[in-house]
């Protein structure tokens, strides 16, 4: 489980499936799935599906099978280190994020910093900015993550000065 949203295609799915184990990346994630009743047996301290799917990859996963519900802009390739292992991964579409920045002029050179409080906020800003505007904002604008999972996806795309809040809230973002 990568994220909230999976959280409800596993509330929806679990009475249809046999007995399984959730893996999730970020505490906060796997929180929330205990919350909802199942056990996690493993989660990523950095947050991110990449290092969850990394550390996972090291365990006896040849003939597994690995359900990964999924927005429609999650990155299939962080599953690689899982599929080269001989796991067998089966993901499918839980939730669709459209990108509310097309059409819209972000002009990144008149801010300081930008907070982001998901990965799909990240790639939806980059989806946006033109790749002049797109290198200047990461190498001058602060970017300002609201958890580990975010800052995991901004440290991926190479930004340079990322601020990560000490709680994974608003709150946290503003102290």
């Amino acid at each position: 489980i990568s994220s909230q949203h999976a959280r409800s295609a596993l509330r929806s799915l679990a009475p249809t499936m046999s007995p399984f184990t959730v893996f999730a990346a970020g505490s906060r994630t796997a929180r929330g799935v205990t919350e909802d009743g199942f056990f996690v047996e493993q989660f990523s301290e950095a947050g991110g599906l990449a290092d969850l799917c990394q550390s996972l990859s090291k365990s006896e996963i040849n003939g597994k099978v690995v359900l990964w519900p999924r927005s429609n802009l999650a990155n299939e390739s962080d599953l690689l280190p899982l599929t080269n292992r001989g796991a067998v991964v089966r993901s499918f579409v839980a939730y669709e994020t459209r990108n509310p920045l097309i059409g819209t002029k972000v002009q990144v050179e008149e801010h300081t910093a930008i907070v982001f409080a998901s990965p799909s906020a990240l790639h939806h800003l980059e989806d946006v900015l033109s790749s002049a505007d797109l290198e200047r904002a990461k190498a001058h604008v602060r970017a300002l993550a609201i958890g580990k999972s975010t800052a995991h996806a901004i440290r991926q795309r190479d930004w340079q000065n990322i601020v990560v809040a000490a709680r994974p809230s608003n709150q946290g973002i503003l102290a």
